[in-house]
C-alpha cells in the first residue's frame, strides 16, 4: 500500500445514515479505529451518548467501542487517511463544502455517491477532487445490503480507483470471509454503471407496475444494460464495468429488493392520471436518483451522439409527455433492440 504523504491510521466514515453506520460498525469490528462524522450536531451528540439510532438503523444495537463520533471535520481530516463518504447525493455539496478544505493529498476519499453531472456525465469523484485537497480518490458500488452486511451474510462490492492506495485501503479494512471487494481500476465506468443501473431499475419498475408480462420484463432488462453500456463507452468508460456488480449486479439487486428506483416506476405505472404521475415525479424520494441521472443523460446526449431510446422513453414518462405504456412500447419498438 503507498500513501502520498503522512499516513493516518484511523478510518473516517462521512454520513450516520444507514450505510454510514453499518460501515463503521464493520470497521470497527474488523479491529480498526473508526471516526464517524456527522454534519449535524445533534445528531452526532446522540450518537455519542448513545451509540445508536434505532429510527435509522434498528439492526445495529450498538455501536462499538472503537467508533469515535465528531461533528468537526479537522478532527476527521485530523485522525483519518482513508475516508469514506456516504452521505445521500442531496447532501454532497454541504458536505464537500464541510469538509474539503481539511483534505489534503495524504488521504484517500472513496464514496457511495451515484450521480452523474455535466456534459461529460462525470461521476461524484471528479467534484471530490474540484472540492478537496484530496487527489487519491475512488468509488464503492454493488449489491451490498446493510442488514446482511450486520449479519455476516455474503456481500460483495468493487471499489474502482486508478490510485492503487484506494483499492488497497479499502479492500484491507473491509474486506472479511463475508465481505468481498474487488478492485478495479476503471473508476470511471464503475461510476457511470452504478448511476444508470438506477435508469434501468427505473424502467423495469414501470413495466412491472404495468404488468406487461415477463417476456416485457426481459426486453426492457435487455435495452436498458445495453443502453447503459453504450451510454458509458461513448463517454470513455470500459464496458466490462457495466457487465459487473455496479451495473449487473445493481440493477438485480434493486429489482429483487425492490429499491426506491424500481419502486418509483412502479407507483408511477400504478398512478391513473397524468397529474398524478407528476406528483409522484415532483416527490420522489432522493435516493431515485434515476430521476436526475436521466435528465443528465438527456442533457449530454447531443454532445456525444449518445443513442438512447430507453431513456428518452423514460424521459417522456417523467415529463409528462408519453404515458408510462406509450414510452415503453415504443421504446421496445425501436430497430435497436440488442438481438
Amino acid at each position: 500500500m503507498k500513501v502520498t504523504g503522512r499516513y493516518r491510521g484511523t478510518v473516517g466514515v462521512v454520513g450516520a445514515g444507514r450505510f454510514g453506520l453499518a460501515l463503521a460498525a464493520v470497521s470497527a469490528r474488523h479491529g480498526y479505529q473508526t471516526c464517524l462524522y456527522s454534519s449535524l450536531a445533534q445528531r452526532a451528540a446522540r450518537l455519542e451518548s448513545e451509540r445508536c439510532l434505532p429510527e435509522i438503523l434498528p439492526e445495529l444495537s450498538r455501536l462499538p467501542d472503537e467508533v469515535s463520533i465528531t461533528n468537526d471535520p479537522q478532527v476527521l481530516a485530523d485522525s483519518c487517511t482513508l475516508v469514506v463518504v456516504t452521505v445521500g447525493s442531496e447532501y454532497l455539496g454541504d458536505i464537500l463544502r464541510r469538509i474539503g478544505p481539511h483534505l489534503d493529498g495524504a488521504h484517500v476519499v472513496v464514496h457511495a455517491v451515484h450521480l452523474l453531472e455535466g456534459e461529460g456525465l462525470r461521476g461524484v469523484t471528479h467534484a471530490i477532487q474540484q472540492g478537496s485537497g484530496a487527489r487519491q480518490v475512488g468509488v464503492i458500488a454493488g449489491p451490498m445490503h446493510v442488514s446482511e452486511m450486520l449479519l455476516g451474510l455474503p456481500n460483495t462490492a468493487v471499489v474502482a480507483s486508478a490510485y492503487p492506495a484506494a483499492r488497497d485501503l479499502v479492500r484491507s479494512v473491509f474486506c472479511s470471509p463475508a465481505i468481498q471487494i474487488y478492485p478495479s481500476k476503471d473508476a470511471d465506468g464503475v461510476e457511470r454503471a452504478a448511476s444508470l443501473a438506477q435508469v434501468v431499475a427505473f424502467a423495469v419498475g414501470l413495466c412491472d407496475g404495468l404488468d406487461l408480462g415477463a417476456a416485457s420484463h426481459a426486453s426492457v432488462l435487455t435495452l436498458g444494460l445495453a443502453e447503459m453500456a453504450g451510454i458509458g463507452t461513448r463517454v470513455g468508460a470500459n464496458e466490462r464495468s457495466f457487465m459487473g456488480l455496479a451495473g449487473v449486479g445493481r440493477v438485480v439487486d434493486a429489482i429483487r429488493r425492490a429499491e426506491p428506483n424500481y419502486q418509483l416506476g412502479l407507483s408511477i405505472a400504478g398512478a391513473k392520471t397524468k397529474a398524478a404521475r407528476q406528483k409522484l415525479v415532483k416527490e420522489a424520494p432522493p435516493e431515485a436518483l434515476c430521476v436526475p441521472v436521466i435528465d443528465a443523460v438527456m442533457k449530454a446526449a447531443p454532445h456525444h451522439a449518445l443513442d438512447v431510446p430507453l431513456v428518452r422513453a423514460l424521459d417522456a414518462v417523467l415529463r409528462g409527455a408519453l404515458g408510462p405504456e406509450d414510452a415503453l412500447r415504443g421504446a421496445l419498438q425501436d430497430i435497436r433492440m440488442p438481438v
